[in-house]
């Protein structure tokens, strides 16, 4: 059984408290004046002031595994424990999430925090993004912020207009480099309009990086097979400082052509600057400085 407490922290919000929360047929809807109907109420200067800060906070404890499907205007969230299936719709706030199987976030303005999850479908404007691990699919759609995952071990898409993107550990599989023929395809692909790119350690799987104006850097795991690379800066150097193994998919000589579009044996890269610096090499064992 949930419980559900709404609690004033301020004497403004305890006079909201009769009115803030109500049990519908869909659920419980918390819902406070919006800054228009405050200034109408009390005033230009007191009605922005209220409007900063109702001064309430909502505390709810469920059975784990629960659903969570929450929006807000101005809010931050916060959950502890295992949840199945997080929605969050945000304008504005901060969110820090333990442990959830799928989320789903819309954020305005607000930095994203999550320990773990299975999947994840992430669109931001502004604010970091920061993953401890994620075992599945990952989509990020950023405007401005960094983004950070210690483990990636699954598949990913992530794309940011202004800000860095740095992955620790990838173990990438199954991911669209199954795609028969679609040159475009990779386990992991990431796309910066302006910042840098980094893998810490790739194990396994197949890494598209792009970047207009910043630096790529790829750390290959000691034991991990380089059998496909191809570099690209446009003002920049590009350097490859790890051995190409013969692909065990094709066969023959490390010169022999590429294969995109078939599952990966090994490690495959391919990563692209306008402006900026391509760098791969093995990685530091014993000195990881994850993400």
């Amino acid at each position: 059984m949930a419980h559900v407490e709404l609690m004033a922290t301020s004497k403004r919000g305890a006079a909201l408290l009769d009115d803030a929360m109500t049990l519908t047929p869909d659920g419980l809807e918390i819902r406070l004046p919006t800054m228009s109907e405050a200034i109408a109420a009390q005033g230009l200067w007191r009605g922005l002031a209220s409007g900063a800060s109702w001064g309430l906070r909502v505390e709810a404890r469920v059975p784990a595994g629960s659903w969570l499907d929450l929006r807000s205007k101005v809010a931050s969230l916060k959950t502890k424990g295992r949840f199945g299936s997080v929605r969050w719709v945000s304008s504005f706030g901060d969110v820090r999430l333990e442990r959830t199987e799928f989320l789903s976030a819309d954020i305005g303005m607000g930095n994203l925090t999550i320990g773990c999850c299975d999947a994840a479908e992430i669109t931001g404007g502004a604010g970091d993004v920061t993953i401890t691990e994620v075992g599945g699919s990952l989509t990020v759609d950023g405007g401005a912020g960094d983004v950070r995952v210690r483990t990636l071990r699954g598949t990913a898409t992530i794309r940011t207009g202004l800000g860095d993107v740095t992955l620790g550990e990838v173990s990438a599989s199954g991911g669209t480099a199954n795609d028969d023929g679609d040159p475009e395809a990779a386990d992991v692909r990431v796309s910066c309009t302006a910042g840098d790119v980094k893998i810490k350690e790739l194990a396994a799987g197949s890494v598209r990086l792009s970047t207009a104006m910043g630096d790529v850097t790829v750390g290959v795991a000691r034991g991990s097979d380089l059998v496909a690379v191809d570099l690209r800066s446009g003002s920049g150097s590009a350097r490859c400082k790890v051995p190409v193994a013969p692909d065990p998919q094709v066969g023959g000589p490390p010169d022999a052509p590429l294969t995109w579009g078939t599952p990966p044996l090994g490690v495959r890269i391919r990563a692209t600057s306008s402006s900026g610096d391509i760098t791969v090499r093995h990685s530091r064992r014993g000195k990881r400085d994850r993400a």
